[in-house]
């Protein structure tokens, strides 16, 4: 995926809130990969960003809060339970879930109309790979097309992942990424690894 901001998830019925995932290297030392870095949740004029180390990021004010401790800000609650930051948005039943590190869980009620990178919540797996466009695509391709390039620091991760997988060899990206899925044990559970064995790839190629 690259250095980029992208839509995990936003309400595509009303626009009332959306949600942004910034990625970016894995670590200083990275040569491929990206992780994620923060996730910045958006309603109404509000904005809040969860940021590495559970760090509350709040109009350019960054604060912790304490175990146990609660943060509001206009329709957003954001809270501490030593372990994770849950930031809770009132009148939707949004709850976001960030580890302080790379992992977040968007939560929404069933019924919500979502769109972005984590799907349209329909409860139908086979179509939530679709571009801003509403079509099926490639993992990259969905990607770039939910990129949110405000400071252009994205490059377009479509084009340059066919050139540069010519020049690191994608055989060699693909053999690597299909060994680390297989490390991790995901080959015992019921899901298709073939769109993020992809995804691995491109971010190899990227890189």
């Amino acid at each position: 995926m690259g250095e980029c901001d992208y839509v995990l998830a936003m309400d595509c019925l009303y626009a009332s809130w959306l949600i942004y995932g910034r990625t970016e290297k894995c670590s200083r030392n990275s040569v491929t990969g990206s992780c994620l870095s923060s996730v910045t949740v958006f309603s109404g004029a509000s904005a809040v960003e969860l940021q590495r180390g559970w760090i509350i990021n709040h109009q350019g004010n960054k604060m912790n809060i304490t175990d146990g401790g609660t943060l509001k800000t206009g329709p957003m609650t954001v809270s501490f339970d030593g372990r994770n930051l849950r930031l809770l948005l009132e009148g939707s039943g949004v709850e976001v879930v960030w580890d302080g590190l790379v992992s977040v869980h968007i939560l929404v009620p069933m019924g919500t109309n979502t769109c972005g990178l984590c799907g349209n919540n329909d409860f139908n797996p086979t179509n939530d790979l679709l571009t801003r466009g509403g079509v099926l695509g490639t993992s990259v391709a969905i990607g770039d097309s939910w990129a949110v390039d405000r400071y252009s620091r994205c490059e377009n991760n479509l084009a340059s992942s066919n050139q540069r997988c010519v020049m690191t060899s994608k055989r060699l990206a693909a053999e690597r990424c299909e060994a680390a899925f297989k490390a991790m044990g995901l080959s015992r559970c019921s899901i298709d690894n073939v769109p993020y064995i992809a995804g691995c790839v491109a971010d190899v190629c990227t890189q």
